[in-house]
């Protein structure tokens, strides 16, 4: 028995991979979706318009995700008259889909795999999806349950309960068209620029970090910046004038 590294001349399982997640990335979906705008809205109209092949990491990222999630649901499916998995919910036509949905409490439950051994408070990103789909349903309860594939101990699950009461819901609900009305302008004039970006949002700007599209995100800033400058100079003039 002999073992030896594959050679670059020879063919690539993992290339394969990568080649039908990009097929499955590139095929257009219909609608908008929450999760078209809980991450970097920017990059969602770059993707559209400069699409990239996935990356050996993003593949690691999505099968590995992809496993644990479905491991997941097919355990509460033990109980298909209390549990709905990807339960579909849908306000002014913006689309979306529930990890879990608990019938009998009425209660969207969002499940996270976390590179981590453990995690004291909830990913905003997170949180921020789950009170759309609160508001979508209407619902004043909801819980995001981690799981830390890093922890070795007794207690690799943390949960999370997310309270909203009706104002917070229907405040949500008009965040939510606000934000896909953007995202629309985006993609009808094909302009990432007016889509809303993380890059000078500390708590979402590590997104930015394997971006393909951070450089042009970085022009954009940058040309952003130089405009709003502008405008203050105009407008500080003319308040001196008066």
């Amino acid at each position: 028995m002999k073992w030896q590294l594959t050679t670059e001349s020879s063919e690539s399982y993992v290339q394969i991979l990568r080649s039908v997640l990009k097929d499955w990335y590139s095929r257009p979906r219909e609608g908008w979706h929450v999760s078209d705008i809980i991450m970097c809205p920017r990059q969602r109209i770059f993707k559209m318009t400069s699409p990239t092949a996935p990356t050996d990491r993003e593949l690691n990222m999505y099968s590995s995700g992809k496993s644990m999630h479905e491991a997941i649901q097919k355990l509460f499916m033990s109980n298909r008259m209390r549990f709905e998995i990807e339960k579909y919910v849908e306000y002014e036509g913006v689309q979306g889909s529930v990890d879990i949905y608990d019938k009998k409490m009425q209660e969207p439950l969002e499940f996270k795999s976390l590179r981590s051994a453990s995690i004291r408070e909830p990913k905003i990103f997170h949180v921020e999806q789950l009170m759309y789909y609160m508001a979508m349903l209407d619902v004043p309860l909801g819980q995001i349950i981690y799981q830390c594939i890093l922890q070795f101990g007794d207690n690799p699950f943390v949960s999370f309960e997310i309270i909203m009461n009706d104002v917070e819901r229907e405040n949500q609900r008009k965040k939510l068209l606000r934000e896909i009305r953007s995202l629309q302008l985006a993609a009808d004039m094909k302009d990432p620029s007016l889509a809303r970006g993380v890059f000078s949002d500390k708590n979402m700007n590590w997104l930015c970090k394997d971006c393909p599209y951070v450089k042009s995100c970085e022009i954009i800033e940058r040309s952003t910046s130089v405009t709003n400058m502008e405008k203050f100079s105009s407008d500080y003039v003319d308040h001196l004038g008066d």
